[in-house]
């Protein structure tokens, strides 16, 4: 299914649902050792306001996918939007949530996402880009769910899942398991780390959670055991990205925080976008001075 939809900036014309998504898009440019982000944002999520749109992703400079759950459905289903066309598909129509697209990084006929199978258990999953069929599980096991992923390389993949250990040091807390699909070998990397991780040319980066007043931002090189310190985290967060000559975004609240690592400064706040009517910044991505990224909506938007 193809439409042709209308972009527009942030408005509303009734009241959202009660944590009610949506999806946002911002410039930035990186100048040497400069990063300005342009206030004006884009609503992506236009064609389902007020509703739940979330864990969108680049497939190319003004092409973004996004999974969405409309007031007349149970399940969120994946949606293309064509910014500099104007058009919007609908990529997937199943029966269970599909959430998190992201590009084969290494099979440019594929596409990677999360499929949820019941409350406690999801899957790794592909589509081939052509939707010729339905595809495939890559990793799924009874009882785990996974909170988001990243492709290190053809075969190796890291995962964020639940952790139900006794000595999970929170009611909802996350391990980091490295998956090797060629060899079917798993490897709990680390326990305690926040639900979202990213990746740049095989080096995983995430957050460990030491305790809850001391967090670590860490890379992981391809085919190490072990995880290094990039710098300490002075506020809370879970959600970050990976900007340009690894310098880092990190989110609290509604406010962005900038960390260079040849700087000097440290983390520095660089914008708070609760003008645009959101309370919390779910997720983050960034890709050619653009940044995508999920937020929930204030209570009293409109």
């Amino acid at each position: 299914m193809k439409w042709l939809i209308l972009f527009s900036y942030y408005m509303f014309a009734c009241a959202p649902l009660i944590n009610a998504q949506e999806v946002f898009l911002l410039d930035i440019r990186q100048i040497k050792d400069s990063v300005i982000i342009d206030s004006t944002a884009t609503l992506i999520s236009s064609f389902n306001p007020n509703e739940k749109n979330n864990t969108p992703c680049f497939i190319g400079d003004s092409i973004f996918m996004l999974s969405a759950n409309f007031p007349d459905q149970k399940q969120f289903d994946l949606w293309q939007v064509n910014l500099a066309q104007g058009t919007l598909t609908q990529w997937s129509s199943t029966s269970f949530d599909e959430r998190y697209p992201t590009p084969d990084s290494y099979n440019k006929d594929r596409i990677l996402l999360l499929r949820q199978v019941d409350s406690t258990q999801n899957a790794l999953w592909f589509y081939p880009m052509d939707r010729s069929n339905q595809g495939n599980s890559i990793y799924t096991k009874e009882g785990e769910f996974i909170n988001d992923f990243v492709q290190l390389s053809p075969e190796e993949y890291a995962l964020t899942i639940r952790d139900h250990s006794p000595a999970s040091s929170s009611p909802v807390a996350f391990k980091l398991l490295l998956y090797n699909s060629k060899e079917g070998q798993t490897f709990v990397l680390t326990k305690r780390v926040a639900p979202n991780c990213h990746q740049r040319d095989g080096v995983l980066y995430f957050i460990h959670k030491i305790i809850s007043s001391t967090q670590y931002l860490k890379k992981r090189i391809p085919g190490s055991k072990k995880a290094t310190i990039i710098t300490t985290l002075p506020f809370q967060t879970e959600v970050f990205c990976l900007l340009d000559g690894e310098a880092f975004l990190a989110v609290s609240g509604t406010q962005l925080f900038l960390f260079q690592p040849e700087g000097r400064q440290g983390w520095v706040k660089m914008l708070d976008l609760a003008y645009l009517g959101i309370k919390e910044i779910l997720s983050i991505d960034y890709f050619h001075n653009k940044l995508l990224l999920t937020a929930r909506l204030a209570d009293n938007a409109e």
